[in-house]
């Protein structure tokens, strides 16, 4: 992502993060300071991410996919009920971490290293969950499978948008 892209994307999002804040104190949207910063970064990581695939800036690849999980982990803790929300803080970096890791190896399929690391770090965020958490491993399969059943259907539109829009960089066999 160009730096001329990057400034138009804080640009943006400032934008819509304002917009949003000046509705919420006219009332006509409801929604608390936890809940507007875990958008706004939602809405940040999720467009320099998409920026950022498919240049050769992986720090900068890896930093956004950060600020967009670290969006996700608000957004979790806003519209769920944790019972400990602290002791989830630490699982929440290594999850957080693997997250960029296999967004870093989607973008270059060869480096399979960081596939390996983000799934030794996603299993090291899920052993200390059920080591030192009071979480039962049915319950957060429970939990896991809720939030997927619900947000799936965004999960496929924005990988079909991926795909549409990014339909000529990718070798399909008709693109051939």
């Amino acid at each position: 992502m160009q730096p001329k892209q990057s400034f138009k994307v804080i640009q943006t999002t400032v934008i819509v993060f304002s917009l949003a804040y000046i509705l919420n104190l006219i009332g006509f949207i409801d929604a608390d300071s936890s809940t507007l910063i875990s958008y706004g970064l939602l809405f940040y990581g999720v467009i320099s991410v998409y920026l950022s695939i498919g240049t050769e800036q992986k720090g900068f690849l890896f930093f956004n996919a950060m600020v967009f999980m670290t969006g996700v982990i608000f957004f979790l803790t806003d519209n769920f009920v944790f019972i400990n929300p602290v002791s989830l803080l630490i699982p929440a970096v290594y999850f957080i971490f693997s997250a960029g890791l296999i967004v870093l190896f989607l973008d270059n399929y060869p480096e399979k290293i960081f596939l390996f690391t983000a799934g030794s770090s996603f299993l090291m965020g899920l052993i200390i969950i059920l080591l030192y958490g009071n979480y039962d491993f049915r319950v957060l399969l429970q939990g896991v499978s809720d939030f997927i059943l619900k947000f799936y259907p965004l999960a496929i539109i924005l990988s079909g948008l991926f795909l549409f829009f990014r339909r000529t960089e990718i070798n399909f066999p008709e693109n051939k």
